[in-house]
């Protein structure tokens, strides 16, 4: 248990800031990396880090770094 506490403890925290768009098929969360996330515009082309949670089915996104 001592390892384990010690590795993280030398591990970044994760930033997980979404923004929150809504769609007409449902909610789209853009995380940092996200090419509409400044602006919190989904329809912005360019890399992709979201998550869609839509009516028919949920899903995460993510362009390669």
């Amino acid at each position: 248990m001592a390892d384990a506490l010690a590795m993280y403890r030398q591990r970044p925290v994760p930033e997980i800031l979404p923004k929150m768009t809504l769609t007409e098929a449902g909610v789209v969360m853009l995380y940092p990396g996200d090419a509409g996330y400044n602006d919190g515009d989904e329809t912005v082309a360019g890399p992709r880090n979201r998550f869609w949670m839509l009516d028919e089915a949920w899903r995460y996104e993510k362009t390669p770094d």
